[in-house]
């Protein structure tokens, strides 16, 4: 996922990685980065045997707003990443308040790769592994 010219991105594999930008953030405590951009991402095992990865990545925007008791709404968007290593399965969870918020799958008529050039419109399959 990206948010500007930052890619937020998880691997499928027994390490299940986060990579942000580019870089490796092996799937331990010390090396997981506390915020992408400016919102906070946190790391939790989950399950009933603690193997499941989960990252959560939540974004928060602060609409001004002026009335007798606020003067600020703040709206959020919580990303849920779960990487099993069992079945080789990411699971995706967007949750949202933000009204106007978009995510895109494509771009016109093509289903467009993660580098934003290489046309996947013919091939469903490599678009949903992409």
């Amino acid at each position: 996922m990206g948010i500007g010219n930052n890619v937020l991105e998880v691997r499928q594999g027994q390490d299940r990685s986060l990579f942000v930008n580019g870089k490796s953030h092996v799937n331990n405590d010390a090396s997981l980065p506390t915020e992408f951009v400016t919102y906070p991402i946190t790391k939790n095992m989950i399950g009933k045997k603690k193997k499941i990865t989960q990252y959560v990545l939540k974004i928060t925007q602060y609409v001004l707003k002026i009335t007798d008791t606020n003067i600020t709404n703040i709206k959020s968007m919580v990303i849920t990443i779960h990487a099993n290593p069992k079945t080789h399965m990411l699971f995706v969870k967007i949750d949202s308040d933000i009204q106007d918020g978009i995510v895109t799958l494509s771009t016109g008529n093509r289903l467009l790769g993660r580098d934003s050039v290489t046309d996947m419109s013919k091939d469903w399959n490599k678009y949903g592994e992409e």
